[in-house]
């Protein structure tokens, strides 16, 4: 049974919410090719690059005229599988001589430190370096820079990250001629070695092999290592400070010398300052796995340490990582049962065991498991991946292991890779959603003639790649009034012949800031995808929480899946796209199994509706000649369209012109406009168009010349007037209507209730007739007038009338 944990759903959502759309999926069962070359590419060394996705580096083997010779190559994947950097690997280093076994580590600034041994300077190991950035260009020297060409050979070197950038290298140096010693540098960020020229003396004791590092305290570096200077192999340690001065001079101090053999160390940080120890002990007879920690190159623990495993039959080979803030979990290949099978351990800082005594079985399957790698997978559990001969040949299976033992994966394991023939050397990052990338050595095209370089992803419930579907886009749906998006996607590789673990998929819309947090305050919970079964109803919503903010979703539907090569959803959008708001929409599908404990979410996309349909032509448009004041007063019916936003009218010279802003007249509301520039001589056309709120305008209703009605002057009043306005009240315009039996000076005066002057709407000679004035409700200087009764009087000649008319703003 495969089972998704909400921690590492909460944590595969968010940070997919920070990764770019445009990546897409390139895994494919059984692995992708990163190196296909024909002879042997091995040495794998692999990091996260901290987005989901991993570097891998190794040694590319090549023909030189009849020489077997390594090159040192890079890939970067993205959590997709998508290849990031130049198809078949980015060089590093490129010699003719043959250079072998990089190492990798990060730089602390977003870029990576390569180091390996090279045969440049005539055949003997020296130990070089290079630092790429996040594109994989070289920040160094072409080909890197030397970290030691001292005498003799430098090779078997181990990497560490210093805090704040640069590392520290060491390894096995035969300088002196008469075996191999220990020695060490420190690297900057610029590629300057900070330590003594071609590094400081850890351990001149002959024979000294094996450097493991951890880092220390005030960015020292702790030491340790097996050699022979008592007989038998026996661990020491010394502790490196920042400056490259050795705590135990140049003989380190032993951590344990018992009379028996104990050799091959591994080391991590203690997250103290300290290291803890492993390695493989005789001193029962059978190789078993001891343990001990040290500070500054002192054993912490009991005399020659504590047993970690001294089962029956041998334990061998132990794999050693760091595991919470302080402990550490160990894994070996254990014969006890016959057969060599996978055993594991967790410790602390402390010495404390957590597991059963003698440690828990990771993979007792039939035939042989050799534990390649473990890493931890950011939600407490951890990942433990080996090369398997279950089918014979070697291949490459993973289990996930809580913290309290517990196998969270199908019990025997799941299968990296069972392609056919020898699968081997694989290594591990986590990709920070639960899961890991993994790389590997593979025979499956050349049994006989070397090794390719493969690499896959497993997600946080043991499916490899990426198990989630993919939105291919977010659509409008064409031709409406707006308020629908389609989301298309493409199924999950597990929703593909013979593939047939999906069942549904369900669709999921976001929630903007407001309505996230009225939805919180209303009480909705966010549910676990895992209650989204096929026929469920009602409503569901997902807060994520990232920092300080939260992300709200809502449930909007589930899609059955048949198998199909593509999906597609009608989703209901929230508001349409205007002009001064595109109204992005996001969205993610979850693919689900008939396990109720798993699903997989995509990455989220976007889109936005749009209203498509314009509102219908305005009818019954009019033109009507008006004398006082002169001009033309153009009318219309007016639309029904419940997103109606106005009309736009525009005015020509033919029937021909083009509506545009340059002969646009006005964007009103109303229905009615006045053209008090119209006259006949021009011969004028008019175009009304309506326009809804997302911009949409409709065909135009057309007014020519000879549609204007009104030839004959209006009559002269019988007796002068002075109409009410209209409307009353009113907001923001009014009309003032008034007449004159004869011409003369007319004044139009508007007056608060306190008898203040408010606004002056005339002053001026009119011909008699009937007129009209507006007045727009401001005052003095174009200032707003505020809301309540006003008076306005009429002066021409002996006639004065005053009347009284309300503002309502």
């Amino acid at each position: 049974m495969q089972v998704r944990h909400a921690a590492a759903v909460a944590l595969a959502l968010v940070v997919s919410l920070s990764i770019p759309l445009s990546l897409r999926g390139g895994w494919i069962e059984n692995g992708i090719e990163l190196d296909g070359e024909q002879y042997d590419q091995a040495q794998i060394s692999v990091i996260s690059d901290g987005e989901g996705g991993a570097v891998i580096v190794w040694s590319r083997g090549l023909n030189e005229g009849g020489y077997l010779k390594r090159d040192i190559y890079a890939q970067r994947l993205g959590r997709k599988g998508n290849i990031l950097w130049t198809p078949g690997g980015q060089p590093v280093c490129v010699l003719a001589e043959d250079q072998f076994d990089p190492k990798i580590v990060s730089d602390g600034r977003g870029g990576y430190i390569i180091a390996w041994a090279d045969l440049r300077a005539g055949g003997v190991a020296d130990i070089y370096a290079q630092r790429i950035d996040a594109g994989g260009n070289p920040l160094w020297a072409t080909n890197g820079v030397v970290v030691c060409a001292a005498a003799n050979s430098q090779a078997y070197h181990q990497m560490i990250p210093v805090e704040g950038g640069g590392a520290v290298i060491a390894w096995q140096d035969n300088r002196g001629g008469s075996g191999w010693n220990i020695y060490a540098q420190r690297v900057s960020n610029a590629g300057s070695m900070l330590w003594t020229a071609d590094g400081v003396a850890v351990c001149t004791t002959p024979w000294a092999e094996n450097v493991r590092l951890a880092p220390g305290e005030n960015k020292g570096t702790n030491v340790v290592w097996h050699d022979q200077r008592n007989g038998p192999y026996d661990i020491f340690a010394n502790y490196v400070d920042s400056l490259g001065t050795p705590n135990y001079g140049t003989t380190g101090n032993c951590i344990c010398c018992d009379a028996s053999t104990n050799a091959y160390p591994e080391m991590v940080s203690d997250g103290l300052g300290g290291g803890i120890v492993v390695w493989r002990d005789l001193r029962n007879g059978n190789v078993d796995i001891y343990a001990t920690r040290v500070s500054y190159g002192y054993p912490q623990w009991a005399t020659n340490g504590i047993s970690i495993c001294s089962a029956a039959g041998s334990q061998n080979y132990p794999v050693l990582r760091k595991y919470g803030q302080y402990g550490a979990v160990v894994a070996w290949r254990d014969e006890r049962g016959g057969n060599m099978d996978i055993y594991a351990q967790r410790l602390d800082a402390l010495g404390n065991t957590y597991w059963a005594t003698d440690g828990i079985a990771i993979c007792d399957y039939m035939r042989d498991q050799y534990v390649e790698d473990i890493v931890e997978d950011g939600a407490g559990n951890l990942i433990f991946v080996w090369s398997d001969t279950r089918d014979i040949y070697n291949d490459i299976y993973a289990q996930k292991i809580d913290g309290y033992g517990n196998r969270l994966w199908d019990t025997g394991g799941v299968p990296v890779v069972t392609a056919y023939y020898y699968q081997v050397g694989s290594r591990m990052a986590p990709d920070g959603a639960g899961g890991a990338i993994v790389a590997w050595e593979d025979q499956r095209y050349h049994q006989t003639q070397g090794k390719d370089i493969y690499a896959q992803r497993l997600d946080a419930v043991g499916c490899w790649g990426y198990p989630s579907p993919e939105i291919a886009q977010v659509a409008d749906v064409t031709g409406d009034q707006g308020g629908r998006l389609t989301i298309e996607w493409d199924p999950s590789p597990l929703d593909r012949f013979p593939q047939t673990l999906i069942t549904h998929y369900s669709v999921w819309r976001s929630l903007s800031g407001p309505e996230t947090m009225l939805a919180l305050a209303r009480g909705e919970k966010s549910i676990d995808p895992l209650v989204i079964a096929p026929d469920f109803e009602g409503a569901a919503y997902r807060f994520i929480t990232q920092g300080a903010a939260t992300y709200g979703w809502e449930w909007l539907g589930n899609m059955p899946a048949h198998r199909l090569e593509s999906y597609a959803f009608t989703a209901a959008t929230l508001r349409d796209s205007t002009g001064s708001d595109t109204a992005w929409h996001h969205f993610f599908v979850a693919s689900h199994c008939d396990d109720p404990f798993a699903y997989w979410d995509s990455d989220p996309d976007s889109g936005y509706s749009v209203d498509n349909l314009a509102p219908c032509q305005p009818l019954g448009l009019a033109g009507e000649q008006s004398f006082s004041p002169a001009g033309l007063e153009l009318t219309w019916s007016p639309n029904s369209e419940a997103d109606l936003g106005g009309y736009r009218i525009y005015r020509g010279t033919s029937e021909t012109f083009v509506p545009g802003e340059g002969n646009m007249l006005a964007s009103i509301c109303d229905t009615l406009l006045f053209d008090a520039d119209w006259t006949w001589q021009p011969g004028y056309w008019y175009k009304v168009a309506a326009f809804d709120i997302h911009g949409n305008e409709s065909p135009h209703a057309v007014l020519g010349p000879a549609d204007v009605t009104g030839g004959d002057p209006a009559p002269v009043p019988r007796a002068a007037f002075l109409a009410q306005n209209v409307p009353n009240p009113f907001n923001p315009v009014t009309e003032i209507a008034f007449g004159l039996t004869r011409p003369g000076r007319v004044s139009l005066r508007i007056y608060d209730a306190a008898g203040r002057l408010v606004a002056v709407l005339l002053d001026e000679e009119r011909p008699e007739g009937r007129h009209v004035a507006e007045w727009d409700g401001r005052g003095p200087g174009g200032a707003a007038a505020a809301s309540g009764v006003y008076f306005y009087r009429l002066c021409a000649g002996s006639f004065v009338e005053t009347r009284k008319m309300v503002l309502l703003r």
